[in-house]
């Protein structure tokens, strides 16, 4: 899925390395970038911890949590979900029984209470 607000130039197309990351842990993937502190509000937010990939900790993070467009000072981290998916079929039931609130996002970003038995969501950083 694409909800393209940013552009991103990379030598391998972000969709490319979604796919990839998809492939080796058969979970959900998202993409993610760094931005500025002024600028997290206009996105949404991931508070993440580093996974193992490739020989790098600095690339997958796992997601524990996100916000939709946080205050900068509430933002659990400067990485931004910048509209690109790779989802599995499990997400949409669990979405579609929630609605989004002020300060999640549920239904526009899949499953945030998810059951301990389904893959950890996971993003990477572009």
């Amino acid at each position: 899925m694409v909800l393209a607000d940013d552009v991103i130039e990379a030598e391998t197309p972000c969709l490319r390395q979604l796919l990839d990351v998809y492939d080796f842990f058969c979970a959900p993937v998202l993409a993610v970038m760094e931005v500025p502190p002024d600028m997290i509000s206009s996105y949404g937010a991931i508070e993440a911890e580093p996974v193992h990939h490739n020989g790098s900790n600095d690339r997958v993070y796992r997601i524990r949590d996100l916000v939709e467009k946080p205050k900068a000072a509430e933002a659990p981290s400067n990485l931004a979900i910048i509209g690109r998916y790779v989802l599995t079929p499990e997400i949409f039931p669990l979405a579609a029984g929630h609605r989004a609130w002020r300060g999640r996002g549920i239904a526009a970003y899949g499953r945030h209470e998810a059951p301990a038995t389904q893959p950890p969501d996971l993003c990477v950083s572009l």
